[in-house]
């Protein structure tokens, strides 16, 4: 099945790793020198628990397919929603190189709130998933080549400040909101 993964963890996150990997280097040097039983075993074998503890700890992703959009990692929130006809995908460039991923929706189930009922409205789009990944513009056009945009509307879709197009897959509309560009991808079809 076609997906794509996009990072949520900076490397600089991983910087963390530079004391033990050096610690580690000094320990298998000077391990030749050691006198006792054990050598220096024991710190080699926590030192590398550690690195491997920190490396899974922190990785972090977001996985799209045609079907659904999750949170991949192991101490990750691990959401996920389904992604079908009639939902939006909502991308916003933020601050730091950054893409806020946003799905909105309904999945038909009515709310659970009693000001919401009491309303008597039809089942509302809310939030299904919220994340942020990792890059920019090339994270932005990854995204929308992998719902079957072409090149030239996404570059349109990416320079224009009003632009929208209707494709089999997907639409796109795109708006600045506060000086903010905001391409959202309307699901015409599941796949």
């Amino acid at each position: 099945m076609k997906s794509i993964f996009l990072f949520r963890t900076k490397l600089m996150m991983y910087w963390v790793l530079l004391p033990l990997l050096v610690l580690l280097a000094a320990a298998c040097y000077y391990n030749q020198f050691a006198d006792n039983l054990m050598k220096l075993y024991p710190i080699i074998t926590v030192t590398v628990c550690g690195i491997v503890f920190i490396i899974v700890y922190f990785f972090r992703g977001i996985k799209i397919t045609y079907d659904e959009i999750r949170d991949v990692g192991l101490f990750s929130r691990r959401d996920s929603a389904v992604i079908n006809e009639g939902k939006t995908l909502i991308l916003k460039r933020v601050k730091r190189g950054r893409v806020e991923i946003t799905l909105f929706g309904n999945d038909g189930v009515t709310a659970g709130l009693d000001w919401l009922k009491s309303t008597g409205d039809a089942p509302r789009d809310i939030s299904l998933f919220r994340g942020k990944a990792i890059g920019g513009n090339k994270t932005v056009r990854r995204i929308m080549r992998f719902f079957e945009i072409p090149n030239e509307d996404i570059e349109k879709a990416l320079s224009d400040n009003e632009f929208s197009c209707d494709h089999t897959l997907a639409s796109v509309r795109r708006e600045e909101i506060e000086e903010c560009a905001v391409i959202n991808i309307i699901i015409n079809k599941t796949v």
